[in-house]
């Protein structure tokens, strides 16, 4: 599932379960928070990709690759880890930025 979608999907959750449980709108208020902790989280995630073992965005780039290029565009995509150290660099600020 795409990062984006699953925060998304976890945001209107709450949104309806609040909604539910209370007419309250400062409940509503909490889902603004709830966006932000994920946020948040997801960007922590990234960061420790960076610094252990392979960044998130060769994950990512591989899987467009692949939709764009087929398995052996993905494959290539990937072996540019092992051999290009400027894509390895470039794929660890990517990440962290």
């Amino acid at each position: 599932m795409i990062p984006h979608a699953g925060r998304l999907l976890s945001v209107l959750a709450l949104s309806v379960v609040l909604g539910l449980l209370s007419d309250d709108p400062r409940a509503l208020a909490i889902r603004e928070g709830w966006t932000a902790a994920l946020g948040g989280l997801f960007g922590l995630c990234m960061l420790v990709t960076v610094v252990v073992g392979k960044p998130a965005q060769l994950t990512l780039g591989r899987t467009i690759a692949e939709v764009k290029r087929g398995a052996e565009g993905a494959a290539a995509w990937a072996a540019r880890w092992d051999t290009d150290v400027r894509f390895r660099r470039g794929l660890r600020i990517d990440t962290a930025v």
